[in-house]
């Protein structure tokens, strides 16, 4: 029992590492989303977020621009980064609970 209790303890001490990165890597984001808006037949980005309950909206750029590729590229980063951290904080509830930790 003892060599499966340290495997468990390496692979939790493995996660929150990991859990730690991916929390840096979301916090390197910018928050928000991805507002379009449409202009004389034209379309532009903006980044929309709530700073002291109301909602700004940052000037990106024309859809099909590099500044505009980017923004939705790091959009899909940070969409990616929380969905890998939620299914690793769920990893280490499970061997925390295996563990009888709390």
């Amino acid at each position: 029992m003892s060599v499966i209790k340290g495997v468990l303890e390496e692979e939790l001490k493995r996660l929150k590492e990991l859990s730690e990165d991916y929390e840096k890597k979301i916090d390197s984001l910018r928050k928000g989303s991805i507002s379009r808006k449409k202009r004389n037949k034209n379309v532009y980005l903006y980044w929309a977020f709530r700073e002291n309950d109301k909602i700004k909206f940052i000037y990106i750029g024309p859809e099909g621009s590099d500044a505009g590729k980017k923004a939705l590229e790091d959009r899909n980063k940070r969409i990616k980064y929380q969905k890998l951290l939620k299914k690793v904080k769920s990893d280490i509830k499970d061997i925390k609970r295996a563990l009888n930790e709390k």
